[in-house]
């Protein structure tokens, strides 16, 4: 019986989590280029049963430890393109990553991958992402536009005005997308393990992407990790109940 109280307290817990991954994820719903994460439910591993006694130690079968979060995945599947007519606005169709440069309090640079293209021009005319961080173009520059009536030819990110380029988006593909980490606001950083390829998707104008999450999906997820919830709450219920039946009326005997 006790152990059945683990086993139905590690589902609560787990739903729990599941439940705020899903909040997380519905909170963002129109964040642009947002990428819905995934709670990955694994179960601790299955103790042998054996039985103990009169010389005959026989097997019984496994029995199960309860589940637990192992680890959160970010589904990486393009969101809609969705046209704005602002031509500082830009969306990739396929895979790829715009590159932004963001600074610390300590006035440190690090490159950061974003799919959000809702970019802008500051004072400077410079070209930022939304939360004022530099564009980067291919030379590992920064990109700075006389004028909004910029084009792109040839949907390869290059960026020309008055028939001349001025810059090229920086956009990367990531061979093993699973290896980044979010750094909020649609932001992801790479790690050891994040390998680089040649862009070759397409660098849209006057679009940006929505993100991946499908609200209805997730309300449905939602109800059915409420109703689990639930359910474990009751075997824990259930279980307290036992206990205290068999530690003040089964002790009497």
């Amino acid at each position: 019986m006790i152990r059945g109280l683990y086993t139905s307290a590690t589902g609560m817990v787990t739903q729990s989590k599941l439940l705020d991954t899903i909040s997380n994820n519905l909170a963002n719903a129109d964040t642009t280029a947002f990428k819905k994460d995934t709670l990955v439910v694994s179960s601790f591993k299955d103790e042998l049963t054996k039985r103990i006694g009169n010389n005959d130690n026989k097997t019984i079968g496994g029995m199960k430890m309860g589940v637990y979060g192992d680890q959160t995945y970010t589904n990486f599947m393009q969101g809609s393109l969705r046209q704005t007519a602002n031509k500082l606005d830009f969306a990739i169709k396929g895979d790829g990553f715009f590159t932004v440069e963001k600074k610390d309090v300590n006035g440190n640079k690090s490159e950061y991958l974003t799919r959000n293209g809702s970019f802008m021009l500051n004072e400077n005319k410079q070209l930022v992402s939304s939360d004022g961080d530099a564009v980067i173009d291919d030379n590992g520059g920064y990109i700075f536009i006389p004028d909004r009536e910029i084009y792109i030819l040839d949907n390869d990110g290059k960026l020309f005005f008055n028939n001349e380029r001025i810059a090229k988006l920086k956009v990367v593909n990531i061979e093993n997308p699973e290896t980044l980490r979010k750094s909020g606001n649609s932001m992801f950083v790479t790690t050891e393990d994040t390998k680089l390829n040649d862009f070759n998707g397409e660098v849209m104008q006057g679009y940006t992407e929505t993100s991946n999450v499908n609200i209805i999906k997730e309300m449905v997820d939602m109800i059915n990790i409420t109703r689990n919830f639930e359910t474990n709450q009751k075997l824990v219920q259930i279980h307290d109940q036992l206990l205290s039946k068999s530690v003040n009326e089964i002790g009497k005997v």
